[in-house]
């Protein structure tokens, strides 16, 4: 253990260090974490004992509609497909309906309390979605969530909200999500 703590960055792991991560490494809640010296973070990542980052949650901001964003780490493209144009929906780009939308701005953000969205199987929270996927917990607040007000429209690596999903063949904005560099 003292040689892991090592790698990780903690010149001088003392018997307490020791301890401290042995307990994290047995301990039965798979998000645990724990602060060493010098800034270290240990976190468990269900199986395994990791040295954590954590990444900044995503600030919000205004999509162009249509248009390209590039916001926190993210290029986000919008644009309208006419009708009849076959719709792609993947984890990373979805097709929303034009009349499912009230008029707001969409926002690319963090995930919030009380977010949801209908996937095949029903209606879930995006928190127990996202530990039933076995996110790490601390990247779940840097997914991107393409929002209309209080509305997920969709989420970066999950897909389509079915609430705001575009007909085949329908009016539909086409939403494109990639790491920007």
């Amino acid at each position: 253990m003292a040689g892991f703590l090592r790698r990780c960055g903690l010149l001088e792991p003392e018997a307490v260090h020791l301890r401290q991560a042995e307990a994290l490494a047995r301990s039965r809640r798979p998000g645990a974490w724990a602060a060493f010296p010098g800034g270290l973070l240990l976190g468990r990542q269900y199986e395994r004992l990791a040295p954590r980052t954590v990444p900044l949650p995503l600030e919000e901001t205004p999509l162009a509609v249509p248009g390209v964003t590039v916001a926190a780490g993210w290029q986000v493209r919008c644009r309208f497909l006419p009708e009849g144009e076959k719709i792609e929906n993947t984890p990373f780009t979805f097709g929303v309906a034009c009349d499912t939308i009230t008029k707001c701005t969409w926002v690319l953000r963090s995930r919030r309390a009380g977010d949801a969205l209908r996937l095949p199987g029903g209606r879930r929270s995006l928190r127990r979605l996202l530990m039933d996927r076995k996110i790490p917990a601390q990247v779940r607040d840097a997914m991107p969530v393409v929002a209309a007000g209080d509305q997920i429209l969709g989420v970066g690596g999950i897909g389509v909200n079915l609430d705001f999903a575009a007909p085949a063949g329908g009016p539909a904005v086409e939403i494109r999500l990639s790491k920007s560099n």
